[in-house]
């Protein structure tokens, strides 16, 4: 009789552990092996839900969605993305928790990556606030997103129009090819444009910055359709001399005997945009 108490009061413990507490965010809860098991190459990614494993802080959007308010991008910062990619990046942030999916498309997203460890049923109580804030972000711009509302490469040229502005992950992705969002991209300036290309700089930095970073300065050539025809990484101290020539000043920060600083000019270089978007190194 003792002996069947005590297993009745463990099913019910463990019962209450499951269950989710109602913040109804994402769209996975525990692993069934049964499933998993009809789809072999899917069950060999999560046999290890049992192991005794720690989820690591990695993936494409987990940066950009847990460290900082996304109200920190700018509120057009997720403008013109997909609504299906929007789900992959608000459960980036469950899935670095080590959350268990139950749609078969995340389980089978996230198992490729090498960071992810299938461990818990529930993660509310690992959520941060900012993280609950960024969740709740996203899921209300997936009801509400629509990316033809407007011409996107009119309103990427537009940002350059302001200086520091920062570029929305769709033209960072897209026109950019920056898959891991390792980096923050911030409109500088528009160089040359035609009906066929536009030149721009823009500024990359690590993102999120740790501390006072130098930015690393990109000379890029797009087409209307938002692909890469040419670019080149240059330093920060550069001059646009006309609407196809770029000055590039190499400087190098030493430190002086008094333990002072002095910038010395290591090399200028010049770059030309030609009509058909090409950056060409030339002499002066």
């Amino acid at each position: 009789m003792r002996k069947t108490i005590v297993i009745f009061l463990v099913l019910v413990l463990f019962s209450c552990k499951s269950k989710n507490n109602g913040e109804n965010y994402s769209d996975y809860v525990k692993v069934d092996s049964t499933v998993a098991k009809e789809k072999k190459a899917t069950w060999k990614k999560v046999k290890r839900v049992d192991n005794d494993c720690e989820p690591s802080v990695g993936g494409d959007y987990y940066v950009l969605t847990s460290h900082r308010s996304m109200i920190d991008y700018g509120e057009d910062f997720l403008i013109f993305m997909p609504n299906s990619e929007l789900r992959f990046i608000r459960n980036s942030i469950f899935a670095t928790k080590g959350y268990k999916f139950k749609s078969q498309d995340l389980m089978e997203y996230f198992s490729n990556e090498s960071w992810y460890c299938a461990k818990y049923d529930n993660v509310d109580s690992l959520i941060t606030e900012t993280e609950r804030e960024n969740i709740s972000f996203i899921n209300q711009l997936e009801k509400t997103n629509n990316i033809d509302t407007l011409n996107k490469f009119d309103y990427f040229l537009k940002l350059f129009e302001k200086k520091y502005t920062s570029i929305p992950m769709y033209f960072q992705k897209y026109y950019f090819g920056n898959k891991q969002f390792d980096n923050c991209c911030f409109a500088d300036k528009l160089v040359k444009q035609n009906k066929n290309f536009a030149t721009i700089i823009y500024f990359t930095y690590p993102c999120p910055p740790p501390g006072h970073v130098e930015a690393n300065v990109v000379i890029c050539t797009v087409d209307s359709n938002g692909n890469i025809i040419d670019n080149e990484y240059i330093g920060e101290s550069y001059e646009i001399l006309d609407k196809s020539k770029i000055k590039y000043t190499k400087i190098e920060l030493h430190e002086t005997a008094d333990e002072s600083f002095r910038l010395d000019t290591i090399d200028v270089y010049y770059y030309e945009i030609d009509e058909k978007g090409i950056i060409t190194e030339i002499s002066k």
